[in-house]
């Protein structure tokens, strides 16, 4: 397993705990999945540097897909700390949506995002909802498109962003177009830059090397994303970021297609008994709460001759390749992140949303 780098979301100084973050994300990320309760791991650091915390302020938090996993954590800092939050949760898809209760814990106010329709339904009636973007969004709520708001959204001194690099572009730009009229003119704007690391040795192989360029001057310098990865967001050059993130993608994607390749193969304990808990999952769901009508089918002659022909091709006789061609469409059918299109989409997100 290959050096990843994580974010610290915890600690318990009494029982000697630290808590980090992880995405599966493909590689050495889902291998983390197959790690044991007391099998010993090596932390290094911590490096980089402590996100700002304010006192008494009015913060809004834009979090997108993946980087919702790190936000809550900032959120619950910063109402520890006096200060208010209005947290923008912006995602794709419906299934993308996690840990639901530390982000309403994080915040005073939150407005769910996302893309597919016809979005989230609020569990507080203080919290909003919006099909669309997060940028969408954010116009929306300070424009009162979304009703009362209980944090006026031009209050706001600080955004926090965190998400892809595009995310965190499209934001920076919006604060200086359809959000310009609704935003203090000295509110600080930041953006976690989640530049490629390698060494996570803190400014030594420059692999997150992040070019700024000064919006008064137009001169440009470059920080070390790993010693800071809290920028202003109207200095980062998300056009050199976007180029540099792109440029290990082949290696990035053979590494996770191998590994992921590997997984399937090996008859992990884990993995076992992962894929049993989704069987039963899936059987018990489908055979009690999905009525699907029955059929019948008679095979005609040619379908037996191609039976013949697959069993023949693969030495087995006619009954084990059924069985084979069954296991294949049951776990074909099964797999991957859920989505409710579909009967088949409805039965994988009830088992991960409802079991």
């Amino acid at each position: 397993m290959e050096g990843l780098a994580l974010t610290g979301a915890w600690v318990d100084r009494e029982k000697g705990l630290i808590s980090v973050i992880a995405l599966e994300m493909g590689g050495s990320a889902d291998l983390l999945a197959y790690l044991h309760p007391g099998e010993p791991v090596v932390l290094m650091g911590p490096t980089g540097t402590p996100t700002e915390i304010p006192h008494g302020e009015t913060v809004v938090l834009a979090g997108g897909g993946l980087g919702n996993a790190v936000l809550f954590s900032i959120g619950r800092a910063l109402r520890a700390a006096g200060s208010k939050v209005i947290y923008f949760a912006g995602y794709k898809e419906l299934a993308d949506r996690y840990r639901v209760d530390d982000i309403e814990a994080s915040s005073d106010v939150v407005i769910w995002c996302c893309d597919q329709a016809p979005g989230f339904k609020p569990r507080r009636p203080q919290d909003r909802a919006f099909v669309g973007n997060i940028v969408q969004a954010m116009h929306a709520y300070a424009s009162g498109g979304l009703g009362e708001q209980i944090i006026k959204f031009h209050n706001a001194d600080r955004i926090i962003a965190i998400g892809s690099d595009r995310m965190m572009a499209a934001v920076a730009q919006a604060r200086h177009a359809i959000l310009e009229k609704y935003l203090k003119k000295d509110h600080v704007a930041i953006g976690s830059i989640n530049s490629p690391m390698q060494c996570m040795m803190k400014e030594i192989c420059a692999q997150c090397l992040q070019p700024h360029v000064d919006p008064q001057t137009g001169k440009t310098s470059y920080v070390f994303s790993c010693f800071n990865q809290d920028q202003p967001l109207d200095q980062v050059d998300f056009r050199a970021l976007a180029q540099r993130l792109a440029q290990n993608g082949v290696q990035e994607k053979l590494t996770a297609l191998w590994i992921g390749r590997c997984l399937k193969k090996l008859r992990l304990p884990s993995n076992e008994r992962r894929l049993d808990a989704l069987y039963k999952s899936y059987i018990r769901l489908y055979m009690v709460k999905v009525k699907a009508k029955v059929t019948t089918f008679s095979a005609t002659p040619r379908d037996l001759e191609m039976l013949e022909v697959v069993a023949r091709y693969h030495g087995l006789n006619k009954s084990a390749t059924l069985v084979s061609l069954v296991r294949k469409e049951f776990w074909r059918a099964f797999q991957g992140e859920p989505t409710r299109s579909g009967p088949i989409g409805e039965l994988k997100y009830k088992v991960r949303h409802e079991s």
